[in-house]
C-alpha cells in the first residue's frame, strides 16, 4: 500500500462546504389533470426574474393494435424553469411534472436562504395544483470531497468516521474504487413513515477546475436522503393538498434538513465536520 504524503487530502468541492447539490421534492398520490397542470404553468411565469429559462417537458407513447405499433402525439408532462451559469450549464430548476414538484441547486449557501426561495416556489404552486394529495416531502444533498493527491494513494479513511453506522468497514481499506449503500424505513409519528437512504462512493471523475480538464481525479461522493411519506398502510390517514400542504411543508423540510445533518455528521471525521463548519473549531 503506498503511503499518502502529508500534503496529499482530501478538500471540499466548495471553500465554504462539500455540498454539491441539495434536491426537495414533493411527489402526490395522483397525476394532477390537464387543467392543474395550464394553471401551475401560468404561475410560474411569475418566477422569470430569477428562473428566465423555460423548457416542456414532453412524453412520447404509442398504441399498439392490428395496424402495429402507432405512435401517439407528443404530450406536455410538466415544465422546467431554470437558471444557469456562463458556460450554459442549469444551476438551479423548478419542475413541475404530472405527479411531482421539486427545486433543484447547484449554488448552495446556507440552508435558511436556499429553504425561502423553495418554499416561495412551494407555497405558489401547491394551491393552484389543486385538491391531488401529497404522498411524501423528501430532502436529498450531494457532498463531494476530492482528493488532492496521487489516486493511488487515497485513503478514504482519513474522511469516513471510525465505526460510522452508514459504512461497510471493509471499504475503508480498499485501494480501488467502492460503492456502500445504507437505508432504513421507520415510523416517527402515528401519520409518518420515514425512508432514510445513504449512497457513498469512491469513484474516479473528469476534473475541472481543480486539476487539468481531462485528467481524472478520485472523489468521494456522499448522497443522503430523507422521505417522509404519507397514507402508507398501518398509519393514520392524513389529508395533505392546497394550503395544507403548504403549511404541512414549511413544517417538514427544516425537520428533514436537521435530520440529514445528523446522518451527515455520523458519516465523516470530526476533523472534516469542522472543515466543512458543521461544528465549531473548539468543539
Amino acid at each position: 500500500m503506498a503511503t499518502a504524503d502529508a500534503r496529499e487530502r482530501f478538500e471540499p468541492v466548495h471553500d465554504a462546504h462539500a455540498i454539491e447539490q441539495l434536491i426537495a421534492s414533493i411527489q402526490f398520490e395522483q397525476p394532477h389533470s390537464d387543467e392543474s397542470m395550464r394553471a401551475a404553468l401560468d404561475a410560474m411565469a411569475q418566477f422569470e426574474p430569477d428562473l428566465p429559462g423555460v423548457q416542456d417537458i414532453r412524453g412520447v407513447g404509442f398504441q399498439i393494435g392490428l395496424a402495429g405499433l402507432v405512435p401517439i402525439p407528443p404530450s406536455s408532462n410538466g415544465t422546467i424553469r431554470f437558471l444557469t451559469d456562463g458556460r450554459g450549464a442549469i444551476i438551479k430548476e423548478l419542475r413541475v411534472e404530472r405527479q411531482s414538484l421539486a427545486f433543484r441547486t447547484q449554488a448552495y449557501t446556507r440552508w435558511d436562504s436556499v429553504w425561502a426561495e423553495a418554499q416561495r416556489y412551494f407555497s405558489v404552486l401547491l394551491p393552484v395544483l389543486g385538491a391531488v394529495n401529497v404522498a411524501s416531502f423528501a430532502l436529498q444533498y450531494i457532498d463531494k470531497f476530492i482528493w488532492m493527491g496521487d489516486s493511488s494513494r487515497c485513503r478514504p479513511h482519513t474522511l469516513i468516521a471510525p465505526a460510522s453506522p452508514y459504512i461497510s468497514p471493509q471499504v475503508l481499506t480498499s485501494e480501488d474504487l467502492w460503492h456502500c449503500h445504507s437505508g432504513q424505513f421507520r415510523g416517527v409519528s402515528g401519520d409518518v413513515k420515514r425512508l432514510e437512504a445513504i449512497d457513498v462512493d469512491c469513484v474516479d471523475e473528469v476534473g475541472d477546475v481543480r486539476q487539468a480538464p481531462q485528467q481524472t481525479r478520485r472523489v468521494v461522493r456522499i448522497a443522503t436522503a430523507i422521505t417522509d411519506l404519507f397514507n402508507q398502510p398501518g398509519y393514520e390517514r392524513r389529508e395533505l393538498s392546497g394550503g395544507a400542504a403548504v403549511d404541512a411543508a414549511a413544517h417538514s423540510f427544516p425537520v428533514l434538513h436537521g435530520e440529514l445533518k445528523r446522518v451527515f455528521s455520523e458519516i465523516i471525521s470530526h476533523e472534516y465536520a469542522v472543515r466543512v463548519g458543521m461544528i465549531p473549531n473548539d468543539a
